[in-house]
């Protein structure tokens, strides 16, 4: 018995050695490759923003105030809006607003406490309120951006003139049972690449200075979250067609993503949130984009629009799930015949 502890003691050594060598080779290949940017709590006076319930949101705006008022919502939760950008060319019909939702992009980080469905509709609301008072609006949504967009929508029906729903990614428990099979219930097909690209992840994550409570944890999901051939079998590698093409971003939010998605499913993927309850109080017209090679695309996505009273849907070409870095073109060109129909 002695000699066989003293083999799994000898076993046990080895294989710590072995782990904290690997660890240092790392640690030292990744050095002065993690900056992650300061959030608007951190560099106000370098950033853009404006103050809602309290929390400072960065934001933009393009276009004329008096045109039409389009609000922009972006995906996650806890993405940010840069790689939506292409939709400002709508400026020159429309005055387009861009927002970094509560703990994403380059927003205030906040408490636990505060990311919730109900907390983002109601900054959704608020800024509404303070940039559009008395107007009615369109929100573009993609992917949680337009869960987003369907949940607000079926509070403020009245509010909203038009929709434009970019891949939400589930709309009902039904269609939520359906995204989870599609991204392998969110979990990652592990092998050694996706292995080595998590370490490196980690590890570019240790050399960040002065950063904030969040930039480590913000960092690493952010790499987790790029589609690239080492990081191929990470969730929503299905969404694309072309796995090498980087995601542009700002600083994603790690803990507003855990936190929702934590509201919005529970630990066995139960589905606990019905987010279009409500949404045939309103009438309007409603667009789905969806892209050719995405697993949430046309077949998806004719499921949610059977909650809607009036819906059409265009399927962009040539495209994955990031419609607006794949098929910038078509995508815009759809967004304006659709929006010149609903003026």
């Amino acid at each position: 018995m002695k000699k066989i502890l003293g083999w799994l003691s000898l076993f046990l050594f080895s294989f710590i050695l072995i782990c904290l060598f690997t660890l240092a080779v790392y640690y030292i290949q990744t050095v002065g490759k993690a900056s992650p940017p300061p959030t608007v709590g951190k560099a106000a006076k370098s950033i853009k923003f404006t103050k809602v319930k309290g929390i400072q949101l960065h934001y933009q705006t393009f276009g004329n105030p008096k045109n039409p008022h389009l609000y922009v919502l972006h995906s996650g939760p806890g993405y940010d809006y840069r790689y939506l950008l292409p939709l400002q060319a709508l400026a020159d019909s429309y005055h387009v607003i861009f927002y970094d939702q509560r703990g994403s992009g380059l927003s205030e980080r906040v408490g636990k406490e505060k990311l919730n469905l109900q907390g983002f509709s109601l900054e959704l609301q608020a800024l509404l309120d303070q940039h559009s008072p008395n107007k009615d609006v369109i929100l573009l949504g993609h992917g949680w951006g337009a869960m987003l967009a369907s949940y607000y929508t079926s509070k403020h029906a009245k509010q909203i003139r038009a929709l434009i729903l970019a891949e939400p990614f589930f709309l009902s428990a039904k269609t939520g049972k359906s995204f989870l099979a599609r991204t392998n219930y969110l979990q990652p097909r592990m092998d050694w690449a996706l292995v080595d690209y998590s370490l490196r992840s980690v590890t570019e994550s240790m050399h960040i200075e002065n950063g904030d409570a969040d930039a480590t944890s913000d960092y690493v999901f952010a790499k987790m979250q790029q589609p690239t051939k080492a990081n191929i079998g990470f969730p929503y590698i299905t969404f694309f067609c072309d796995t090498r093409k980087p995601i542009p971003f700002w600083r994603y939010g790690y803990r507003a993503h855990q936190v929702l998605t934590k509201e919005l499913m529970d630990a066995q993927k139960n589905i606990l949130f019905n987010i279009s309850k409500g949404i045939k109080n309103y009438s309007g017209e409603t667009l789905f984009l969806s892209s050719e090679c995405s697993s949430i695309g046309e077949s998806f996505q004719k499921e949610h629009r059977k909650l809607f009273a009036a819906s059409q849907e265009v399927v962009i070409l040539q495209a994955g799930h990031y419609l607006l870095q794949d098929n910038p073109s078509q995508t815009l060109e759809q967004i304006r015949k659709f929006l010149q129909s609903v003026q």
